[in-house]
């Protein structure tokens, strides 16, 4: 027995017509906003029990990196002088050499970011 296919166009006319489009639609839409809303949980990470709050003073300077006990290490470190241009306008402009802070994450967030979507083994 032979599959008719009904060509694509069809199927989105009968389906508007029908009220189903504006269904799925409107179900899909949901779908990604209770998603966003409530995403799913993430193994291994819980919500912090005792909310705090940091306040960073960019005059302190140091003359070492900092590194905490996972390994993640805030640093310095030297950008070039470049080109850029004004997004709005084109027009090319000279952006000076500055120092920008830098961070690396630990070797522990990045074996649980590398190991987020595989299935621990037994």
């Amino acid at each position: 027995m032979l599959a008719c296919r009904v060509p694509q166009a069809t199927r989105h006319a009968s389906n508007s017509v029908t009220g189903e489009l504006a269904r799925k639609q409107t179900e899909y839409r949901n779908k990604v906003v209770s998603g966003i809303e409530a995403p799913k949980a993430v193994p291994g990470v819980r919500a912090t029990e005792q909310p705090r709050t940091y306040h960073i003073d960019p005059t302190v300077t140091v003359d070492r990196d900092i590194r905490n006990a996972d390994g993640a290490m805030l640093y310095a470190r030297a950008r070039a002088a470049r080109e850029g241009k004004n997004p709005k306008t084109g027009e090319k402009l000279k952006i000076k050499a500055t120092t920008v802070p830098k961070f690396t994450a630990g070797a522990n967030f990045k074996e649980k970011v590398a190991n987020k979507g595989k299935a621990k083994k037994k």
